[in-house]
This record gives structure tokens, C-alpha cells and sequence, in this order.
């Protein structure tokens, strides 16, 4: 137990500077930009001291959903705009994030390259959270559906240009399920996934690239439906 916690100590340091690290590139590169950073507090006003809850809700969940689904963590809104311009697709596109926990990817998508960001989550303090923060800020053009996707009907989505999965922690059950879902989107939608491309014939993988989260670096996957 005593030799646990200088490992634990350095261990919480690291992700101390590696969180203050991915703060500096936010803050030079969207440093400008009001809205964002409106984002943050609000954010933090609603998340402060609901960890505990949280965890608490997300306990109950698993009894029905693979723990490895319930698990999150966070697109900084740096690596956001760099997934979104890898991508290749225009202003004013269709995104869609599937598990998107606290939306931080789709808020971003919504202020800062002005598209129609869907936020699907499980979890309804997320999305309803995401709500209240998208009024307050006026973003009519985001929207959020407390949601199992698997079961979600996406014809009463507007049509993707970009659907993005973190699906690291996602169960290959869940993965496949997805895969196989997807299948019925039109040609040409693009597909980001974090950790494992979709195990399906109906998508070509085009690139190829690794990126930080807030849990440090991952290999995302862009593929195009055929």
C-alpha cells in the first residue's frame, strides 16, 4: 500500500502537466474565440462536485450496457479541429458523435466550423447538460438525443457528412452491432473511429493517424461508406 502511492502521485502528475499541456495549445490557438472558452466555464459550473453522482449512475447503467461503453473520455477541442480538417469535409457539414459524453466534439463542431452537430448519448445528464449549455450560447444549429445508438431510429437524424465514434473502450460487440447499423447510410459518409477501424466490407479506410485525447495519444481511422 505505502509503495502504491509515490507510483499513484507521479502517475497523477503526469496527467497534470499533460492536461496543463493540452490547455497552452488551446489556449494559443483559440485564444480569440469567446464562445469556446464560454464553453469551458460553462462546463465546469455544471460538472463541478457531480463526479460522485456520475459514477453512481453509471454503476446502474452497466447492468444493462458493457462497462467499456459507459467509460469516457474527452476530444480536446484542439484534436476536435484537427480530426474535423483531417477529415476533408466542408463548413457548414452534417456531424454526428455517438457517445459523445460531455460534447465537447460537438459543441466544437457547432461554434467553431458553424456545422449541425448531433450529440447522442446514453447517459441523460449529458445530454441534457448539453442542452441547457447550447442555449445559453444560442447554438440552435447543435442538438442532443439521450440515446442508445444502437437502437436509435437515425432516419429522424438529418443526413451525416461525418459520424465520429470514440470508441476506444467500446466492447467488439458493441463495435460490430455499430458496423453493421451503419451500413444502411448513404455513400460517401465518413466515419471517424478512435483505437479500431469498423469491421465492415461497406467501408473503405482512407487515412490513417495518431492524435491526443485526454487520456493521452490514439490511432483514429477515417473510412468512407461505399
Amino acid at each position: 500500500m505505502f509503495l502504491e502511492f509515490p507510483f499513484l502521485f507521479l502517475i497523477a502528475l503526469a496527467n497534470l502537466f499533460y492536461r496543463s499541456f493540452l490547455f497552452f495549445l488551446e489556449s494559443f490557438f483559440f485564444a480569440g474565440n469567446l464562445k469556446l472558452w464560454k464553453v469551458r466555464w460553462l462546463l465546469y459550473s455544471h460538472y463541478l462536485f457531480q463526479e460522485f453522482w456520475i459514477a453512481r449512475q453509471r454503476k446502474k447503467m452497466m447492468i444493462k450496457i458493457p462497462e467499456g461503453d459507459l467509460t469516457y473520455g474527452e476530444t480536446p477541442f484542439w484534436t476536435a479541429r484537427r480530426l474535423i480538417l483531417w477529415s476533408g469535409i466542408e463548413k457548414g457539414s452534417v456531424v454526428w458523435d455517438l457517445g459523445c459524453g460531455r460534447g465537447l466534439f460537438v459543441l466544437f463542431a457547432g461554434i467553431y466550423f458553424n456545422m449541425t452537430a448531433v450529440g447522442i448519448d446514453f447517459f441523460p445528464f449529458f445530454t441534457h447538460t448539453g442542452e441547457k449549455v447550447s442555449r445559453k450560447l444560442g447554438l440552435n444549429q447543435v442538438q442532443w438525443i439521450q440515446a442508445d445508438f444502437l437502437t436509435l431510429n437515425f432516419s429522424s437524424l438529418p443526413e451525416p457528412n461525418l459520424i465520429y465514434l470514440a470508441s476506444t473502450t467500446f466492447s467488439w460487440g458493441t463495435i460490430c452491432k455499430l458496423a453493421e447499423k451503419l451500413e444502411n447510410l448513404k455513400s460517401g459518409v465518413k466515419v471517424i473511429t478512435l483505437s479500431a477501424a469498423l469491421p465492415s466490407k461497406s467501408f473503405k479506410q482512407t487515412k490513417k493517424g495518431e492524435f491526443w485525447f485526454s487520456w493521452g495519444k490514439a490511432t483514429a481511422y477515417l473510412q468512407e461508406k461505399i
